[in-house]
């Protein structure tokens, strides 16, 4: 039998630095942090302040 084929090498796979997981538990904590004291919430409703209310009607149309 001959040896087998080492087929990773066959493969066009993107060479990145970027995580092949999110891990978001454990950066959810850090990201509201960072929200929070950048107050951000605040300041997303204070720039829509003079905007017209959007409503998004959510459900079954016949509800």
């Amino acid at each position: 039998m001959s040896e087998p084929i080492d087929l990773k090498k066959t493969l066009n796979l993107p060479q990145t630095s970027f995580a092949m997981k999110a891990q978001l538990a454990q950066k959810e904590p850090e990201i509201i942090k960072k929200w929070q004291s950048l107050n951000l919430y605040r300041r997303i409703i204070d720039s829509r302040r003079s905007q017209p209310t959007f409503i998004l009607h959510d459900g079954p149309p016949y509800a």
